[in-house]
């Protein structure tokens, strides 16, 4: 329904007729709130120059965003966010970048996150975070680097966090590594991760989890 303009009245006017009254009045609050609330969390959404619907509350765990195609120009949508990880050891061959295995997702609301894979089903920019849990096996020396990085469509896209040795680690110890980067994407845009290492030896990392969660558009 939409709004009427309410005319300014001057001295010496005649009291407002019932059709004034029904129009400027009556019909105005039912264009608004409260009148245009039917229910518990409706939204009053501006559609027009004067013009107003309600905009019913969304599903739980859903978010606000804008959208032209909509009569409000808002819709609500459902909160996209995976995380995975795998807890044993993955080899990581010396100098080769290698995808890394997530056979456990820990939660997955959208069901983006398959075969290793994290499939966009809707643009915007996404946090990508990522840890990674000991690069067992030998020194990391001088010069050698271990690294984590984002593919997007299959192309080396971001790198998480890059170690370089400085000749302090000692085949003792087993550094972790944390990162996180935010990748704009459009629907279909595909992300996988990659350990990559260049020690002269098989590393075997232990832990690995990654999460991405989308920011908005």
């Amino acid at each position: 329904m939409t709004y009427s303009l309410v005319p300014t009245k001057v001295d010496g006017d005649l009291a407002p007729s019932a059709d004034d009254f029904n129009t400027y009045i009556k019909d105005n609050f039912a264009a608004s709130v409260p009148d245009i609330f039917t229910a518990k969390g409706d939204l009053v959404a501006g559609t027009a120059a004067r013009a107003a619907a309600r905009l019913a509350a969304g599903a739980n765990d859903t978010q606000l965003v804008p959208d032209s195609s909509q009569a409000t120009g808002l819709a609500w949508l459902s909160l996209i966010a995976a995380q995975v990880y795998h807890d044993n050891l993955q080899q990581f061959i010396t100098d080769t970048p290698t995808l890394i295995i997530f056979p456990t997702e820990i939660f997955d609301t959208g069901g983006d996150f398959a075969s290793n894979t994290f499939t966009c089903d809707r643009v915007g920019y996404y946090l990508v975070t990522g840890f990674l849990q000991d690069w067992q096996s030998g020194a990391i020396d001088a010069g050698e680097i271990v690294r984590v990085d984002v593919y997007k469509n299959d192309v080396p896209f971001s790198t998480l966090s890059c170690l370089v040795g400085m000749a302090t680690y000692t085949g003792t110890e087993t550094p972790s590594q944390v990162g996180y980067d935010i990748i704009y994407l459009a629907a279909g845009d595909t992300l996988k991760f990659y350990g990559y290492q260049n020690t002269g030896g098989n590393r075997f990392p232990s832990h690995k989890r990654y999460s991405i969660v989308f920011l908005g558009r």
